[in-house]
C-alpha cells in the first residue's frame, strides 16, 4: 500500500508528490500539504560604502544551509555576495557591478563613416570599464585606427603613461578599467589626411542611492516583514 503526499508551500515552489509504502497497516490515502516559510524580518546595516564591501546581515526564516541557491539583489547594477547562511540568518557583502561602456569607429562626419568615435564621450563611474571597437567600415577602406591617452584635447600625442592600444590596425580592440574619478583624453594616429579620432571619458563617483533588499531562494522571492528592529 502507497500513500500519496502532496508537498507544496505558500510560496508556490514546485509541488512533489511521493508515494510512501505503509506494509502491513492498511490502505490509507490522503493529501499533506506543508507550507515553507521565507521571509526578511531585519537587516543589520541600512548603509554603507558606495564603493560596496559591506558586509550586510540579513535575520528570518527559512533561509537553509545551501547558500549557493540564496541572491541578495540590492538594485541595478549592485549585488550582495552570499558569504554564510543558516536557516535564520545570512551574511552578504556588498558589491558594486561595473558597467562595460562600448565606443566604436562608427561615427560619421561629412567625408564619410569611420571618421569618428561613436559616443565620442563616456560618462562612466568609478570601476566602470570602457572597450573600444574598430573595424573597417567599407570591404575596401585602408583606414588604420588606435587609441591612446593624451593630457588635453588640444595635444593628440601620446602623453607617455596611459592606455595605449599599439601601432595602427584596420580592426582591433581595447578594453581600460577607470578607477578613479576624472576627465581622461584620448586620441590616436592620424587616420586620413591629419583627421584624429579623439575624445574623452569622464569618471565619476558612484551616486548614494537608497536600495531595496530583495532575497530569494532557488528564484522564490521572500517576504519582508520588519517585524525586529535593525540592529
Amino acid at each position: 500500500m502507497y500513500v500519496y503526499i502532496l508537498l507544496c508551500s505558500h510560496l508556490h515552489l514546485t509541488c512533489s508528490p511521493t508515494w510512501v509504502y505503509a506494509g502491513k497497516l492498511g490502505h490509507a490515502s490522503g493529501t499533506v500539504r506543508v507550507n515553507y516559510t521565507l521571509k526578511v524580518t531585519a537587516t543589520s546595516r541600512l548603509s554603507g560604502s558606495v564603493h560596496g564591501g559591506t558586509l550586510v546581515v540579513l535575520k528570518g526564516a527559512g533561509f537553509g544551509t545551501n547558500c549557493s541557491l540564496l541572491k541578495v539583489d540590492l538594485g541595478e547594477n549592485v549585488e550582495c555576495q552570499v558569504m554564510e547562511c543558516h536557516d535564520t540568518a545570512l551574511t552578504c557583502r556588498t558589491h558594486l557591478l561595473p558597467v562595460t561602456h562600448v565606443v566604436t569607429n562608427s561615427g560619421s562626419q561629412s567625408g564619410g563613416v569611420g571618421l569618428s568615435w561613436e559616443p565620442q564621450v563616456v560618462r562612466a563611474r568609478e570601476g566602470d570599464k570602457v572597450t573600444w571597437v574598430w573595424k573597417k567600415v567599407t570591404p575596401n577602406s585602408q583606414l588604420l585606427y588606435n587609441v591612446f591617452q593624451v593630457t588635453s584635447p588640444a595635444h593628440w600625442e601620446y602623453d607617455g603613461a596611459g592606455f595605449h592600444s599599439g601601432s595602427p590596425t584596420s580592426s582591433g580592440t581595447l578594453t581600460v578599467t577607470f578607477l578613479h574619478a576624472g576627465t581622461n583624453y584620448y586620441a590616436g594616429s592620424p587616420v586620413s589626411e591629419e583627421l584624429v579620432l579623439s575624445g574623452h571619458v569622464e569618471v565619476t563617483k558612484p551616486d548614494q542611492l537608497v536600495y531595496k533588499v530583495n532575497l530569494t531562494l532557488g528564484g522564490v522571492e521572500a517576504e519582508y516583514d520588519p517585524s525586529e528592529e535593525s540592529e
